[in-house]
């Protein structure tokens, strides 16, 4: 989902300058030159200059989404947890080769909106809705399979109390990204443990929605949004 972010037609202020609206700008006007004159402090001598040439102005896109954390952790998985990130579901990860995000292509996708619509939502506090499908053709990501239903308040509680035992903490507060991140990368002896199985997976499922697919706006935050299918772990695979 994108959001116009314009405010009311008519607006001003830090509205209009709102990055969707930079975006658009920037896809139908091009840099103009402008010629000045400056005279020198002492005023014994001028100088004229003309056809100066501005800086490009450069978008400032903010994300919390890293990937290259991903390919970190997938390089330095064992054979065994390989075969458990693929039971899971999330082998197509390992084509993955985004180590660093582009952020200006953000504008460039705007760019790729009919301008038309663009134009029509100028001005208004209206969203443009993305589908599933529009984020498969941009990323490659599978966008099939059960929905994700945020899971309910009580449910919400059951489910933190559930994951507090697996990675044995006394409070929900106490499993961070840092923490998932080191079961993930531990050495296993092989066999792992059902214990430890359970752990890796549901440290993965956790970062690689944090880090990845769903980073929050918080650093490091974990979303209670997509506990239903970690939850589910037996089935997370046939989630979309």
């Amino acid at each position: 989902m994108v959001r116009s972010g314009m405010g009311k037609p008519g607006g001003s202020g830090s509205n209009s300058k709102s990055a969707f609206r930079r975006a658009l700008s920037k896809v139908h006007t091009h840099r103009q030159e402008q010629g000045s004159a400056k005279k020198a402090s002492d005023g014994s001598r001028s100088k004229k200059r003309s056809s100066v040439k501005k800086k490009p102005w450069k978008d400032k896109l903010y994300t919390r989404c890293a990937p290259s954390i991903i390919i970190d952790l997938l390089e330095d998985l064992g054979e065994q947890q390989r075969r458990l990130v693929e039971e899971m579901g999330f082998q197509g990860l390992y084509s993955l080769k985004l180590h660093k995000l582009n952020k200006p292509i953000g504008a460039w996708l705007l760019s790729k909106f009919d301008a038309e619509l663009l134009l029509f939502f100028a001005g208004t506090s209206r969203e443009l809705k993305m589908t599933p499908e529009d984020v498969n053709r941009v990323s490659g990501l599978p966008c099939s399979g059960q929905i994700i239903i945020p899971p309910s308040t009580q449910d919400v509680s059951s489910m933190k109390a559930y994951f507090c035992g697996v990675f044995r903490k006394d409070s929900w507060d106490e499993i961070t990204i840092s923490s998932l991140l080191k079961i993930i990368s531990k050495k296993y002896v092989d066999p792992m443990t059902n214990d430890e199985i359970l752990q890796f997976k549901t440290a993965f499922a956790f970062c690689v929605v944090t880090k990845f697919l769903a980073p929050q706006s918080l650093n490091n935050f974990i979303s209670t949004r997509y506990l239903k299918p970690v939850f589910d772990m037996a089935n997370i695979h046939t989630y979309n």
